[in-house]
């Protein structure tokens, strides 16, 4: 099974997610990546400073990658929509699984239920469209 990544949007009242592109890449984005309070459970992105160029290289990886989508998460109706993302890993349409981790960059939506919301979202796609 192909994932059409163009036109994959979800979404409910206050937030959408969407595959992430190069051009939705926030200086926000970079410094939340390179903060410890943050990326302390992201291994890989902690041992190294991140920059646009690799987080560039991160996202268009993902979105050549058919087995993983990296899904922003966009707060409807904000000045700084993108607060974070989901990533979805190791799609595997035989065992019928995936892998999947979540994080929200931007500290003032925390505690909010956006990181639990975008989880749901991204599993309530993956068991109903994807048939995980």
């Amino acid at each position: 099974m192909k994932i059409n990544k163009e036109s994959l949007i979800i979404e409910n009242d206050r937030i959408y997610l969407r595959p992430l592109l190069v051009e939705d890449i926030t200086g926000d984005y970079i410094n939340g990546m390179n903060d410890p309070e943050i990326n302390k459970y992201l291994v890989h992105v902690r041992r190294k400073m991140q920059t646009r160029k690799s987080i560039a290289n991160y996202v268009r990886s993902n979105l050549e990658n058919p087995s993983a989508i990296l899904f922003g998460i966009f707060i409807k109706n904000d000045l700084k929509p993108l607060v974070g993302t989901v990533h979805v890993s190791e799609i595997d349409f035989f065992h019928y699984t995936a892998s999947i981790g979540v994080c929200l960059f931007a500290k003032r939506t925390w505690k909010k239920g956006f990181a639990s919301q975008a989880i749901k979202m991204v599993k309530d796609y993956l068991f109903g469209n994807l048939g995980l």
